[in-house]
Formats: structure tokens, sequence, C-alpha cells
């Protein structure tokens, strides 16, 4: 991104998930903010003004992204044609079925047993075993000199998840190639991801009903478990089949996939400021940490909506199926609301004012435990690796505009007098 381009042209290097765009989306998201309440790019609407964006969220005339709605996903799917129309149209279908994928009644049902599976005291309760793991993780680097944080930050939630859903260990590095491909996919802009998470999601749905129907032969045990939670909802037909192996998918990817940038992404901003040693000399600051890098590195950088019908967006008209990024990257940083928001700081008072994980009916379900997840790894590393450094050498972004992270993040225990 160069003086020479043009405010469109940068945006759609990020929407492209060009690396270099990857790298530092901020800037960019920063200027549409700052520039136009409300801009067309190609055939969606971009917001990032924090106000705006709230109301937006909370509007339920905006309708989550899903079920083949939109101006954005007719014109991706008008330009595909046989088999990869084919691959996207059975991706969507499925992806329907989240929960997030939903609204109104369907989506209140579906949320409803969700939230029961991570009610703030369950999640409250997975304390010691969410740092049991931590250390049986951390032990794997007792005699090395550092090692990749990022490996570290997608094997935490994923074991966590994964132990919740009572899945078998030997499975989850699979579980996470899956997820990792399904998470690769553009909306089908790019066409080999497009077929690669097709390929991964119909592995991933075969396993996950295999999965489900041991559990439906085991019966519901009355042990309070997740898994008891969501097979006896589909016996209550409160959930069906295909909906119930949706939710051990969507429990199983946004379990971790998110959490794993969070955590590898916001330890990387902390060691490239220089607030590593803030949080070093005051711990007690980890809370306000945790919420500072979910602020500034906005694991999921926007959130899709169309509209339902005709409506009035920062005066101007918005047809019925317009599709709208709500860009919660930029409004995480609006000065509006933050002071100095492109600076990262661990005692940072207004930080609660975040979007990151949503707003209104759409609120994350898991936050609670991806804020535990992220302050237990911090507890461990400032405690254990209080000279924790960047290892020398260029980091790679990846993932897509929407998922951006680290590739890998080489961390050493006994930081270099100086890193870029």
């Amino acid at each position: 991104m160069t003086g020479s381009t043009t405010l469109h042209d940068d945006l759609r290097a990020i929407f492209r998930s060009e690396p270099a765009a990857l790298a530092n989306p901020f800037p960019v998201w920063n200027r549409l903010r700052d520039e136009h309440a409300v801009l067309r790019l190609d055939e969606a609407l971009l917001v990032g003004r924090h106000a705006l964006v709230g109301s937006l969220m909370r509007d339920v005339r905006f309708l989550s992204n899903s079920k083949g709605r939109g101006s954005q996903f007719e014109a991706i799917r008008a330009r595909l044609g046989g088999e990869d129309r084919i691959a996207l149209d059975e991706v969507t279908a499925f992806e329907a079925n989240y929960v997030s994928r939903n609204n109104g009644e369907a989506h209140a049902r579906l949320r409803r047993i969700a939230q029961r599976a991570f009610h703030p005291q369950r999640v409250a309760a997975l304390k010691e075993r969410i740092r049991w793991h931590m250390d049986d993780l951390m032990a794997e680097t007792a005699l090395q000199d550092g090692f990749d944080l990022k490996a570290l930050a997608y094997r935490l939630p994923l074991r966590v998840i994964g132990e919740l859903l009572e899945i078998d260990a030997g499975d989850l590095e699979q579980i996470h190639a899956w997820s990792d491909a399904v998470g690769r996919n553009r909306g089908g802009t790019d066409t080999p991801a497009l077929l690669a998470a097709h390929r991964a999601l119909r592995e991933f749905r075969s396993y996950t009903e295999g999965l489900v129907a041991r559990n439906r032969r085991r019966g519901v045990q009355g042990d309070g478990s997740i898994v008891d939670l969501l097979i006896g909802a589909e016996q209550e037909e409160r959930l069906s089949a295909v909906e119930l192996t949706a939710m051990f998918v969507i429990l199983l990817f946004a379990g971790h996939e998110t959490t794993t940038n969070l955590i590898a992404s916001g330890i990387h901003q902390l060691l490239v400021s220089g607030e590593w040693n803030r949080l070093v000399a005051a711990p007690e600051a980890i809370p306000t940490t945790v919420e500072e890098m979910i602020r500034t590195v906005t694991p999921v950088q926007f959130a899709g909506r169309v509209a339902s019908e005709d409506i009035e967006v920062a005066e101007e008209m918005v047809p019925a199926g317009t599709t709208l990024y709500l860009i919660l990257a930029a409004a995480n940083r609006d000065p509006a609301v933050f002071q100095e928001p492109d600076r990262m700081d661990v005692m940072r008072k207004d930080v609660r004012g975040h979007l990151a994980f949503g707003h209104g009916p759409h609120l994350c379900i898991g936050l609670q435990l991806a804020r535990l997840e992220a302050a237990t790894v911090l507890e461990e590393l400032v405690s254990r690796h209080p000279s924790l450094g960047l290892a020398e050498g260029d980091l790679r972004w990846g993932g897509h505009a929407m998922l951006r992270g680290l590739v890998e993040l080489p961390v050493r225990f006994a930081a270099p007098a100086e890193h870029a």
C-alpha cells in the first residue's frame, strides 16, 4: 500500500487477502472510517465508525449474512460455474445452520442452547483445567531457548474445546487442519480456497456425524456435560440432526480459530509495542491487557450483514438485499471513543468500549472462554518468562481479510536488546 494507490485499491488488496495488506490493514481501515460514514466497494457497503457499527449491529433489520443472501454473495455466485458454484452452494447451505448465520426465532432458539453450553459459571469452572493444559504445553519447551508461540496459541484452545466436546486427543490435529482450510475460504472469491474448504468441510461434517452418532447411542448421561446438553436438545426436538452436527462443527472451529489469532497476534503486539515490560511490572493489569489485545487485534476484522428492507444509513438509502461489512477493526480504533487508539496500552481505561465480540443479538457466545484462555496464557508467560522476546526474522501473515493471523510467532525466552 503506497501513497499512489487509492482507498478503493487498498481496500481491495485487503479483501483479496494479499499478504502485504494483511500485515497491517489498520491504516486503511482507519482511513475508511475517518473519510466515509458509508463507502461502496464493488457490491458491498463498508461502515467503520464505532457509533454507526454498534447501531447497525443492534438493528434486527440487518440480517446476519447467511443462506445465500445479499448483493455480495449473489455477485460472487454469478461469477462461478459448474463445480465451483456447486461447492459454494453446498458450503453455504451447511453453514446456514450455524447459530451465527441465523436470525429471528431460529437464531434465538439456537442461541439459547449454545449459551447454556457456555454459561459463565461453566466457563469459570474451567480455569484450573485450562491452566493444566497450559502447564503441559509449556513443559514441552522446558529445555528450549524459545518456541513457536503460534503453535501454543492454537493448541491450547483446541485442547480445551476438544475436551469439552469429548473429542479424542488424537483427532485434534486433523480438526485443526480442517478448520484451517475452512477458515481460508474467502466466501468463494478464491476458487482454490473454496474447493479446499468444500473438501475439508465435507470431511469435517462426516467426522462430526460419526461423533454425534456415537453420542446418540450412548444417550443422555445426566452428567451436565456440553455433549449431554446438545444430544438432549436433539432428543427434545429443539435441534434438528443437521443443526446438531453444525453446532459441533462451529463450536470446534470457532472455539479455537479466533482465540488462536487473539493470543498470537495480541502477544506480538505486546512485544513490538514495549507494553510487555509494563505488563510484567504490573501483572494485575492482565484482565485489562486481554481487553486491549482484543481491541487492537480484533480477531474477526469485520461482520457481514444484509439489509432486509430499504433502510436509510447515515443519510444514504440502502436497498433491501444490500450486503454491508461492519468493519470492527476500524470501530475499535475510532478516536471518537478511544484516546490514542492506535497505541496499545495495557492500562487503558476506556478499553471495554470495543466491539470485537460484536454487539446486540449476535454478541459472541464464547467471549468469556476466549478471555479466560488468553488471561491464562498471559499469567503463565509473565510468571515463567518475563524476558520473553521476539526471535530474529521476518514474520508472515496469513488467513484472509476477516480472519487474519500470524503463520508462526517464534519467540525466545531471553529477549535480545532490541527487536523490530
